[in-house]
């Protein structure tokens, strides 16, 4: 039974804690607070909170011990009263608490993982504080061979395994949140993480000791590099083998936004020069520890490769075909890691202003024209092709149009913001939904009629609604493709149009293609003009597969082999004809 509860361990934080009750009040979850010594005032704040809510639970040590004690302690309370997870929640107004349903219904999904925060800092983190967390990142992944953030104390604990973990774990001071999480990971207790914003509130009380809290994780470092080594084989053998399959939503986002923070804080010191060499031994890491990624790209390449031999094709080499009388190796699947790799430093280069008009050709570039001469807003469709990024980029820097993305998770706001540092004029608009309701429905109705354009991606199932797909004919099989691109297009009344950007030798070429004037809605032929649309878009996409087959980047089980069926025998094809 999934019964949570809130952890919020509190030090001399009486002018933050009782909004954070607030908050907690808000979603009706009971609360377990720790004072960990904390001065008089604090008390005080404590005592009247406790008469006022009724699901708070006030745990008092007597003198200071430690934020880690403090946790421990809070857990130890939770488990007692019969609680299955435990959110920990810091009392000093860090932690955006509108995310706390999202971590529970992760939480929730995955009750036997520990789900944790993966933060997305404004310009309000001290710089010490960020590259001083690059820092300890660093260590933990030698320490767990993964990259998951270990310092942000915004996490949900599955109570019956923590409270197993807890008696060895040393550190209960600034050390804890690190050690905790090392620690289970070494217990094979699965990790799961999910994007938030955290804040340094202007004037924040901080007991962060800088020389008696980084000596504490020194040793605490030093200590787990010491059990990582007796552990390391088993750590390999379970970061190669271990793979699941999952829907792609729920797949750890593997560079994380803490790697390519440290990539694109070089690329602004040394540009392209100095970043490209390092994707050759961070690739080629990501490659050989993610044994599903790796079988989920030869399966493509394998099934673009089937194609080409059934159309005769005449292979020369891999960037334009793949041979048809030979098996994929790992070596072609590497390139396919590697372009990926470099696709995302092409995105900063182009806000850089490394890739401009003259290195970029438009194919079909009238239409563009003609939208732009009508002011006639737009829905395109995209793809994890080639480089998206380009179109957005030089979009504003020709024609001054502004373009709205529509993105799925927060690491593509993450990544927004991470590109205004490198160019603080970078016109960006990046919209995050889960589900298109009528907020915001109406928000992007007025965005095409005035004119400008709504980008989307159509080759990745919805987040929330997996099912709401339609099987459709690609590479010779049955793979499922999202209704919500065309249904939204539909909602909107206007043009449908695939956009795709993609390398060809030096150069970039941007293609534009018109699928539909327009969607017809009405209820008799709604799902038809559906599916017949999203097969006009699936088209176009096979072929540039197959025109530039490393440049495609769904690196999952793109077809779900457990519901695959062969193209020639599946009821749709009628529907299309």
């Amino acid at each position: 039974m999934f019964n949570p509860c809130v952890v919020i361990p509190i030090y001399n934080h009486s002018e933050t804690i009782a909004g954070v009750i607030d908050g907690i009040n808000a979603l009706n979850l009971p609360c377990i607070v720790v004072d960990d010594g904390s001065n008089e005032s604090t008390k005080q704040v404590l005592n009247q909170l406790q008469q006022d809510s009724s699901g708070l639970t006030l745990v008092t040590l007597a003198k200071n011990q430690g934020k880690g004690a403090a946790v421990k302690q809070g857990l130890a309370t939770a488990w007692l009263h019969g609680y299955s997870h435990a959110l920990q929640v810091d009392a000093d107004g860090q932690h955006d608490l509108q995310d706390i349903p999202q971590l529970l219904a992760k939480a929730r999904q995955h009750p036997e993982a520990l789900v944790t925060g993966q933060p997305l800092y404004d310009d309000s983190i001290p710089k010490s504080r960020q590259y001083g967390r690059l820092f300890t990142h660093f260590w933990v992944w030698l320490e767990t061979l993964s990259l998951t953030d270990s310092m942000i104390g915004f996490r949900v604990y599955p109570l019956a395994s923590t409270v197993t973990v807890l008696d060895q774990v040393v550190g209960e001071r600034m050390d804890f949140d690190i050690e905790v999480l090392v620690k289970m990971i070494w217990h094979e207790i699965p990790v799961e993480v999910y994007p938030t914003r955290v804040i340094y509130p202007e004037n924040g009380i901080s007991h962060f000791n800088l020389w008696h809290d980084n000596w504490l994780i020194s040793k605490m470092h030093t200590r787990l590099m010491c059990g990582m080594l007796l552990r390391l084989p088993n750590l390999i053998k379970r970061k190669l083998f271990n793979q699941q399959t999952t829907h792609w939503a729920s797949i750890r986002e593997r560079g994380s936004i803490w790697g390519l923070t440290f990539l694109l804080w070089m690329f602004r010191l040394g540009g392209d020069k100095l970043v490209r060499p390092l994707l050759y031994p961070i690739i080629g890491y990501f490659y050989l520890t993610n044994k599903a990624a790796q079988q989920a790209s030869k399966t493509y390449l394998s099934r673009v490769a089937e194609q080409q031999v059934q159309h005769n094709k005449t292979v020369q080499h891999l960037s334009e075909q793949i041979p048809p009388d030979a098996l994929v190796s790992s070596q072609d699947s590497f390139k396919h890691f590697m372009q990926f790799g470099q696709a995302a430093l092409d995105k900063c280069a182009v806000w850089a202003n490394k890739i401009t008009v003259k290195d970029v050709d438009i194919i079909n570039g009238e239409l563009f024209d003609n939208l732009l001469e009508n002011k006639q807003g737009a829905v395109f469709i995209t793809a994890h092709f080639g480089n998206s990024e380009i179109c957005r980029a030089l979009a504003y820097a020709k024609y001054g149009q502004k373009v709205n993305v529509l993105v799925h998770t927060k690491h593509a706001v993450a990544f927004n913001k991470i590109i205004r540092e490198i160019n603080p004029e970078a016109q960006l608009s990046l919209i995050e939904v889960t589900d298109i309701g009528p907020d915001t429905a109406i928000m992007l109705s007025e965005k095409i009629e005035q004119g400008e354009f709504i980008v989307i991606v159509g080759d990745r199932t919805s987040v929330n609604d997996p099912a709401n797909c339609c099987y459709l004919d690609f590479l010779g099989y049955q793979a499922p493709f999202p209704k919500g691109p065309f249904v939204l297009a539909g909602l909107l009344k206007c043009p449908v149009y695939l956009l795709l950007c993609y390398q060809a030798q030096s150069r970039y070429r941007v293609h534009f293609e018109k699928i539909t004037e327009k969607i017809p809605f009405g209820k008799k032929v709604r799902e038809q003009e559906i599916i017949k649309t999203a097969q006009i878009y699936v088209s176009y996409l096979e072929r540039f597969c197959l025109k530039q087959p490393l440049q495609w980047f769904n690196f999952f089980n793109f077809w779900q082999q457990d519901k695959v069926v062969k193209s020639q025998t599946y009821a749709v094809k009628k529907v299309v004809k």
